[in-house]
């Protein structure tokens, strides 16, 4: 199924080795940081690389870090019967992953492999408390934010649903 996305995107024009990437003020910009607050946010996220192939979290994880992918693909799976796996999307450049876990600290509903080379920032639930208590304004809008990607998350979800019933 890969092939055939990769197909149509080359068809289209888009090359997705040429894509610039997301920086860490993009994601601020998105999220409504302003410029000090975005510089601010660096002090909290750590920058962080995988190889094709490497995981970023399995299913069942405990961990608690949210990802904000900057540049690269990464497959969303689950296990399914036979030990095989189910890609349920490949996400690109301005995803955010991770955000329920940071949140609820329940363990990760899918795992997360780098399809190629991907480079992302992390936010640790650590990092994310103490955002809170020396920026509170800033921990106050990517909480909005995260709020806003689970919203749109749940919306994509129910219409799924809905037109899997239909």
């Amino acid at each position: 199924m890969e092939f055939f996305e990769e197909g149509l995107l080359f068809k289209l024009g888009v090359d997705p080795r040429s894509r610039a990437g997301w920086t860490l003020e993009r994601f601020g910009e998105a999220w409504g940081l302003t410029e000090p607050e975005q510089e601010r946010l660096h002090e909290y996220v750590e920058r962080k690389h995988f190889e094709a192939g490497e995981i970023v979290f399995r299913e069942g994880d405990t961990g608690r870090s949210m990802y904000l992918l900057c540049k690269g693909d990464a497959e969303v799976s689950i296990p399914v019967e036979d030990g095989r796996r189910r890609r349920l999307a490949t996400f690109q450049d301005g995803t955010v992953l991770g955000e329920m876990a940071l949140l609820d600290g329940a363990p990760r509903a899918a795992g997360v492999t780098a399809s190629g080379p991907l480079d992302v920032y992390e936010l640790t639930h650590d990092e994310f408390l103490r955002l809170g208590r020396e920026e509170p304004e800033i921990a106050l809008k990517v909480q909005a934010a995260i709020g806003r990607t689970l919203g749109s998350r749940i919306r994509g979800a129910n219409a799924l649903i809905l037109e899997l019933d239909s």
